[in-house]
């Protein structure tokens, strides 16, 4: 079983530079043969990003099954970051069946009108209002679709020449769509990465789909797996917890 899942640390973190013709395509932050390194606050959301689209989905769909593997870091120093604005506009949209509760609501709209004083500037607040709009973007229909969250990440990263930017930039921290915007993802340089963060432990996680029920169940598999010399130690048990999130 273990040959199918991640061995190394560098498995469950960014992509390095000898794999980057493995990137063919833009993602939120990152352009093609460009690594970021992609996490979320949440372990459910963190998993629900890797099988919301593409590939996984549809084995999931398929199979109703899928195993999953989770890194989980440590921040050792501060990081600084990019926050993105809620999205109020898509938060309007979600259906029934993808509800937030009106306490929720009302703390988003608080931290943004926060967010809005610390500003301070109007045409400041909308155009970061409109690039937050894009990373919150829910209907993606090609990968050039992520091209403006990418040029905003440019020039946050003061990679853009026409602009320079004096504050060092670590990352972007952004509602999360895969979860209704309700939990929050991070995008971190690479290299900040290797300075600032210090890997913990890995979980491997059975995922399956109940179709009759609409619901998706985590089940561990492995948990708080520890790396010696950098190679995760797997060590397999019967499942130790279930969890419905769907």
């Amino acid at each position: 079983m273990t040959e199918d899942f991640f061995q190394n640390i560098q498995d469950l973190s960014f992509i390095p530079d000898h794999k980057l013709e493995l990137i063919k395509e833009f993602g939120r932050v990152n352009k093609p043969n460009q690594s970021m390194f992609y996490a979320s606050t949440n372990e459910n959301t963190a998993c629900i990003e890797t099988f919301s689209k593409g590939l996984n989905m549809r084995k999931l769909l398929k199979k109703k099954k899928l195993f999953i593997a989770v890194g989980v870091w440590h921040i050792e120093k501060p990081l600084a970051l990019a926050q993105m604005i809620s999205p109020i506009k898509y938060l309007n949209t979600l259906n029934n069946t993808e509800t937030i509760t009106a306490q929720k609501k009302e703390n988003i709209i608080a931290n943004n009108e926060y967010i809005r004083k610390l500003i301070s500037n109007e045409e400041q607040y909308k155009i970061w209002n409109f690039f937050s709009e894009e990373f919150a973007k829910n209907e993606i229909t090609n990968h050039n679709d992520y091209k403006l969250s990418n040029y905003f990440a440019d020039r946050v990263f003061n990679k853009n020449k026409q602009f320079n930017i004096k504050t060092n930039i670590d990352g972007v921290y952004y509602p999360s769509v895969a979860s209704n915007y309700q939990e929050t993802n991070i995008v971190l340089l690479p290299k900040i990465v290797n300075t600032k963060l210090k890997f913990l432990w890995a979980n491997m996680i059975w995922v399956s789909y109940l179709e009759n029920e609409n619901k998706i169940v985590f089940s561990y598999l492995v948990q708080n797996a520890k790396a010696i010399n950098n190679k995760i130690e797997w060590n397999f048990r019967p499942f130790a917890k279930t969890t419905p999130i769907l």
